[in-house]
């Protein structure tokens, strides 16, 4: 399995939008070659944290371009030019 991690700044009090945003592409998400999960995680500031989880890193290395379409969307609500990406495979787990 392979983790993506974004981290990104959202607009002042748009977190509830932000949800409601990602609601709606959900099925989009979910079309992602290779996804098992995506988690928004607030961490406090409007700052964010999505991981999704993949199958392999070549499924996320295939859903980047997808993803980064995904996040343009978003554009009124989050800065883009904050838009980070790290990744890395699970090498351990409980």
């Amino acid at each position: 399995m392979y983790y993506r991690m974004s981290t990104y700044q959202g607009r002042t009090g748009s977190q509830h939008a932000l949800i409601a945003k990602a609601d709606a592409l959900r099925a989009q998400m979910k079309a992602l070659p290779g996804v098992r999960s995506i988690q928004m995680i607030d961490m406090g500031g409007d700052h964010y944290l999505t991981l999704a989880a993949y199958d392999s890193a070549e499924d996320a290395a295939s859903a980047a371009e997808s993803v980064k379409t995904l996040y343009a969307e978003l554009a009124d609500l989050i800065d883009l030019d904050t838009l980070k990406f790290e990744g890395g495979n699970v090498v351990w787990e409980l």
